[in-house]
C-alpha cells in the first residue's frame, strides 16, 4: 500500500517536469533510477497495476531517458500480456507495451514495429491454423466424439 502510493506520488511529481524547468534541472537525473526501481518491483503482483500505470504515464513523457530500459520492458509487458495475468493487468501491460516505440532509438522505430507486427501476425497465423484444421473444403467434421 505505502509502495502504490509513493509510485504514485513520484509519478505526479516526474509529470511536472515537463511544465516546469526548474524542477526539470533538479530532478531528470532521478528518473532512471525511478525507472529501474519501477522494473525491479514488477515481481511483486499487488504493485502491478501502479507500477504499469506510472510506465504509461512517464514513458512518453521522458523517452529518450527510459531507453536503457526498453528490451527488458518489452520483455516484461509481453510476459504479462501471454501469461495469466487479470485482464487489468494485461490491458495495461498492452498500453505500456504500445508506449514503448517511443523510445525506439532513432531512426529503428519503424524496424522495431515491423518485427512486432510481424511477430503478432505470424502468432494469428499459428492461432488460425489449429483453428481450421478441423475444416476441409468447406464442411466439418469433429475431430474429438463427445461422449
Amino acid at each position: 500500500m505505502l509502495l502504490e502510493r509513493a509510485t504514485a506520488t513520484l509519478t505526479d511529481i516526474f509529470q511536472l517536469i515537463q511544465t516546469h524547468a526548474s524542477l526539470s534541472r533538479d530532478l531528470s537525473a532521478l528518473l532512471p533510477t525511478f525507472f529501474t526501481a519501477l522494473l525491479n518491483f514488477s515481481n511483486q503482483s499487488p504493485l502491478l497495476p501502479g507500477l504499469l500505470t506510472a510506465l504509461h504515464i512517464l514513458i512518453p513523457e521522458h523517452a529518450t531517458i527510459f531507453r536503457p530500459n526498453l528490451t527488458r520492458t518489452a520483455a516484461l509487458t509481453l510476459s504479462l500480456i501471454d501469461g495469466s495475468s487479470s485482464r487489468r493487468i494485461r490491458q495495461l501491460a498492452a498500453r505500456v507495451y504500445v508506449d514503448l516505440h517511443h523510445s525506439a532509438p532513432k531512426g529503428t522505430s519503424a524496424e522495431h514495429w515491423r518485427a512486432g507486427l510481424l511477430g503478432a501476425v505470424a502468432e494469428i497465423h499459428l492461432v488460425l491454423d489449429h483453428i481450421f484444421e478441423g475444416i476441409e473444403e468447406g464442411r466439418f467434421f469433429v475431430l474429438y466424439e463427445l461422449t
